[in-house]
């Protein structure tokens, strides 16, 4: 979204802490150096996609 890409750093998120609630992994991060936001994910569906890029 344009509040995470323009700022005095553009086009980065800094991840800045976790929470794990259940199976549901929270992500909180800086975005662009204005604002703070966070983005979930499950964890099942993490781990799934990132063995399927297991060599």
């Amino acid at each position: 979204t344009e509040y995470e890409l323009r700022g005095v750093v553009n086009k980065v998120c800094f991840p800045t802490g976790t929470a794990l609630f259940g199976d549901r992994l929270y992500i909180y991060y800086g975005a662009a150096d204005n604002c703070i936001a966070c983005a979930s994910v499950s964890v099942k569906e993490l781990v799934k996609e990132l063995m399927s890029y297991k060599k």
